[in-house]
């Protein structure tokens, strides 16, 4: 769904009001055939610009304290090849409530969302391929806050919210698309 209306409106307070009021029931997510590979969740991720994230926390704290927030920061160089880390991280998001990612770490991770022949660098192929988590996990919903900024013909910030596997999406937005209609599109395809 699409989520727009002007600032000061409460947003986020409707946001909190779906997420406590549509929990998700993880016996539907464990049984879905084509899922069987991710980690159920019923979290609801929730990327936002890094400059809005402590609004979100504080939010949170303030309206719906028994809810689990976590924040997902990417995983660090120092773990980038350690799969027990990484999958204590996926574990660690999974049990959450609401995990809240900036756009600048799906930027920075998206080229684990593309297939390894896309992945090449400086003419060798990236060495990792252990899996992310926000592509390790089947998201009950996934967010996209100040989703105006996910504008334009390719973003990398789309191209990976896209491949975040999730059972619902929403666009959140209080400010206008800037040019024209065509700057509606990754949202768009976001949403589909």
């Amino acid at each position: 769904g699409i989520l727009a209306e002007e600032m000061g409106l409460g947003k986020t307070i409707e946001m909190l009001s779906l997420i406590v009021l549509h929990p998700k029931s993880l016996d539907n997510a464990r049984n879905a055939p084509s899922t069987l590979s991710l980690l159920p969740s019923n979290a609801t991720l929730i990327a936002t610009p890094s400059t809005i994230q402590n609004q979100w926390v504080s939010e949170c704290n303030r309206h719906v304290p028994s809810l689990h927030i976590a924040t997902y920061q990417g995983i660090p160089k120092s773990h980038s090849r350690d799969q027990a880390y990484i999958e204590r991280e996926t574990t660690r998001l999974a049990q959450a409530d609401i995990v809240l990612v900036s756009y600048d770490v799906l930027r920075r991770e998206v080229h684990y969302a593309r297939p390894p022949s896309q992945m090449v660098r400086r003419g060798k192929i990236s060495e990792s391929r252990i899996p992310r988590p926000l592509l390790s996990i089947l998201w009950w919903r996934v967010c996209l806050d100040e989703a105006q900024m996910v504008e334009g013909g390719v973003s990398t910030v789309s191209e990976m919210a896209c491949a975040i596997p999730r059972i619902h999406r929403w666009a959140i937005s209080g400010t206008p698309f800037k040019h024209t209609i065509g700057d509606i599109r990754q949202v768009l395809l976001f949403l589909q």
